[in-house]
């Protein structure tokens, strides 16, 4: 049995939430970035408030990474797949995670572990910005 572990909610960096605003995410979330101070909030007005805060004012709305991989592949047929595996270079693991991002409609393969990071949730934000900045 694993410790005592606190597993908690990723939300997407400043960079992402930016770039989701930019290509028209319109999804309720309950974080929101204050695009002048960078600033990251949570919403506190009742527990079940969500609302979309991509509107056209000074805010981006900070979805979790998963509903941000979510919306990719609801609208935009994109699947970002995080591996973990080990690459040897002169007998030393140079980095655990990968990340494969395929066209949903055609099963191609665009990018094949080309991103490699240190943990599951950077895998997902590489993946994330590629995509934002360079298939959308």
């Amino acid at each position: 049995m694993v410790g005592n572990m606190n597993i908690t909610e990723d939300y997407v960096s400043f960079e992402v939430a930016k770039l989701l605003k930019e290509k028209g995410f319109d999804e309720e979330s309950w974080c929101l970035y204050d695009l002048v101070s960078k600033k990251f909030a949570r919403e506190i007005v009742t527990l079940d408030f969500r609302y979309n805060h991509n509107l056209p004012n000074y805010v981006a709305s900070a979805p979790t990474l998963q509903t941000a991989m979510k919306w990719l592949r609801k609208v935009h047929n994109i699947g970002i797949f995080p591996s973990t595996y080990c690459l040897l270079k002169d007998g030393e693991v140079t980095h655990p995670y990968g990340t494969c991002i395929t066209n949903l409609l055609t099963h191609e393969i665009i990018v094949d572990d080309c991103l490699p990071v240190e943990t599951y949730e950077d895998a997902i934000e590489k993946a994330l910005i590629y995509c934002l900045t360079n298939l959308i």
